[in-house]
């Protein structure tokens, strides 16, 4: 008897693999005759990393970003394969909710900045090829705190540069004042780069059933700020619009606060859903 264990991780309690091994493992003792294969899984959110590199091989890498509140963190990123390097990311890694404390977790605040540090540090390792899992993101900027890290300008009503309103990274709160954005210093390096934007939901970005309305709710928003957001974010898809030539209202553009339309929108990104992006690197179909 041939059996395939593949579990997802089970948040703040143990891992893809912990859980597939623990299966294993009683498994063994029930069916000791059969043969027993563990593919860890995951949906883009937490646990992408260990997937694909516990079937793809290479090495997890420290590096230096910043949290959504601006705060200096060391981060986690997946590095594997040759021609090209292959990075992959987890977002919650730098904007993530489950970084802050309770009290600490303000929506408005917060700022995707650290996932444009970590596409950064991918890219100044060689990488050509990123995957981005977005899961348990605090922002709901829409990724201008990450284009903003990756060298976008944004300019206002007089033409003149915007500044962050406090923490350092632009925020949900930033995006009112955005008429124009300056690409000239945006990081040229994406052009050549095949991203992947691994999303855990198919939300999209605007609407009754978009990313202020489905999860304002659980970044803590009380309904005037899911409101502000959703201006926010409408203001912010007209810009994109503007500027790209194409609507970022997509399915999966709302996931994480907004960062699959601005991953798609900045470093043309496709947006994909991370369970097929993991089965499809770890090679489930073969298992």
């Amino acid at each position: 008897m041939n059996i395939l264990i593949a579990t997802n991780g089970h948040k703040g309690f143990a891992s893809s693999t912990q859980v597939g091994d623990w299966l294993k493992e009683g498994l063994a003792q029930a069916l000791p005759a059969a043969s027993v294969r563990v593919v860890p899984i995951a949906d883009g959110g937490e646990g992408t990393i260990e997937a694909i590199l516990a079937t793809k091989g290479g090495k997890i890498v420290q590096v230096h970003t910043r949290n959504s509140l601006f705060r200096d963190r060391q981060a986690s990123v997946g590095i594997y394969g040759n021609s090209p390097k292959t990075a992959v990311i987890e977002i919650a890694q730098a904007c993530g909710s489950a970084l802050l404390r309770p009290e600490e977790r303000d929506t408005m605040r917060a700022s995707s900045y650290g996932v444009g540090e970590l596409i950064t540090t991918a890219l100044d390792r060689g990488c050509r090829k990123i995957i981005v899992g977005l899961g348990g993101c605090m922002a709901s900027d829409g990724g201008m705190g990450m284009a903003q890290a990756l060298g976008t300008r944004f300019l206002g009503l007089n033409g003149q540069e915007l500044e962050p309103l406090e923490i350092g990274g632009f925020n949900v709160m930033s995006l009112p004042f955005v008429e124009k954005i300056d690409l000239t210093k945006l990081d040229p390096r994406l052009q050549a780069t095949e991203i992947l934007v691994a999303a855990d939901v198919t939300t999209p970005l605007l609407g009754p059933t978009g990313q202020a309305q489905t999860f304002g709710p659980q970044k803590g928003a009380d309904a005037k700020q899911i409101v502000e957001i959703e201006k926010a974010l409408t203001h912010w898809n007209k810009i994109l619009e503007k500027t790209f030539n194409r609507s970022f209202d997509l399915p999966l553009a709302g996931a994480a606060g907004g960062l699959g339309a601005g991953l798609s929108a900045f470093a043309n990104g496709k947006l994909v859903l991370g369970a097929d992006v993991v089965m499809n690197e770890t090679g489930f179909e073969d298992h």
